[in-house]
């Protein structure tokens, strides 16, 4: 993880109402106690998640990260191989992207889950939005809905439900790329945005749910 990136993960904690939807968006979708969060980052969704009522063992790689994690007592593994937990989901939000061998990826997550079990995802999509801020964070791609499918399905999931999430926050990449626009990770901005746009906008993703946004939330099932 890069400097960059930990600036992304500090800075989008202030991002008090998007946290609060997505997350909950995401919680609404899972049916079991036990959750693996692959790709954990500093845990903020664990948070959510232990909040409420689940049990949850974080998966991360970056040592930093596994040090905050473990200061908030969660279980933290490096690796899947040292986990054994049955009757589990697995939920992986904005990762993928930043593995160069997604597939690959895909294709563990797939061999580490029983049959019937879930993963969840929650990934960047539309190239039509890449920007310098995706290349700041260290996105190998940003996805597109059919992409997201053939991969999914190469590794032998069943896709249960998709939806484009945050439309809003889609036009305002678009914008800030046309206009030339420079936002960064200011923690003052994201808080102005979050609070003056996007809490007051986000109700136009029941529109926009089929048509496109700034991410997609994607339900697949391992057969």
């Amino acid at each position: 993880m890069q400097n960059s990136d930990i600036n992304a993960l500090e800075s989008m904690e202030s991002a008090v109402n998007y946290n609060k939807y997505i997350f909950s968006k995401i919680t609404s979708v899972i049916n079991t106690m036990n959750i693996i969060d692959f790709g954990a980052g500093f845990g903020y969704f664990c948070d959510h998640l232990a909040s409420n009522g689940k049990k949850v063992v974080a998966v991360e790689t970056n040592q930093e990260a596994i040090r905050r994690l473990k200061q908030k007592n969660y279980e933290t593994h490096s690796s899947l191989n040292d986990i054994k937990i049955r009757d589990k989901t697995v939920v992986s939000l904005n990762v993928l992207e930043h593995i160069k061998n997604d597939q690959r990826a895909l294709d563990n997550l797939y061999n580490f889950m029983e049959a019937g079990e879930d993963l969840i995802l929650y990934l960047p999509v539309s190239m039509s939005v890449w920007s310098d801020l995706d290349v700041l964070v260290s996105h190998y791609r940003r996805y597109s809905k059919q992409e997201i499918i053939e991969k999914l399905e190469t590794s032998g999931y069943s896709i249960l439900s998709m939806e484009y999430v945050d439309f809003v926050g889609w036009v305002t990449l678009l914008l800030m790329k046309f206009f030339r626009l420079q936002i960064g990770f200011d923690e003052n901005k994201i808080k102005f945005y979050d609070r003056y746009i996007f809490r007051y906008l986000i109700f136009l993703d029941k529109f926009f749910l089929r048509v496109i946004g700034k991410n997609i939330l994607v339900v697949a099932s391992k057969k």
